[in-house]
């Protein structure tokens, strides 16, 4: 055998090293890896926590659910509607507000097809103002489509507050 095959492992003599077998070197790596993973498993947790408490988007705990009704385009206010129809054709939110009620618009702007839904996920007054939460849910599978362009939006109506409220919207 050549010199370089008989090489001998420092620490350890008279034992020849293995072909391709490289020394474990630190004894203390099996350690380092469970600690290391273990630093990897709370930080994703800490990461997936924080993302949870963005949730209200600034509106605060909740206070309370708030009633609300969603209105047909005919139950609408004229002075309300010439508004929705100047953003409708790109996604918007706005609110409009007379002496009695309080509007809340929300628009998805343009959908190549029909059979959009808007939903209506949460509507509550927190400590920091209003959250208001919908998702625009697409055709059922299997649901007849009409090929033409549908500009889906959703109009909650409320009862008024006295003073000013900020809108949280999600």
């Amino acid at each position: 055998m050549g010199v370089m095959e008989e090489c001998m492992d420092v620490g350890r003599p008279g034992k020849k090293r293995e072909k391709g077998r490289v020394p474990d070197g630190n004894p203390f790596r099996k350690k380092y890896r469970g600690f290391l993973l273990a630093v990897c498993v709370c930080a994703i947790t800490l990461l997936t926590a924080c993302g949870v408490t963005e949730v209200n988007s600034g509106a605060g705990e909740k206070v309370e659910d708030l009633d609300y009704i969603i209105l047909d385009e005919d139950r609408i206010p004229k002075e309300l509607l010439p508004l929705i129809e100047e953003r409708y054709e790109e996604a918007f939110q706005m609110t409009y507000t007379d002496n009695e009620y309080l509007y809340v618009c929300i628009g998805y702007g343009k959908q190549e097809n029909s059979g959009y839904t808007i939903v209506v996920n949460d509507f509550f007054l927190g400590e920091n103002g209003v959250l208001v939460d919908t998702s625009l849910l697409g055709p059922a599978a299997g649901e007849e489509r009409i090929n033409e362009a549908q500009y889906p939006y959703i109009v909650l109506r409320t009862e008024a507050f006295e003073e000013e409220v900020p809108m949280y919207w999600k």
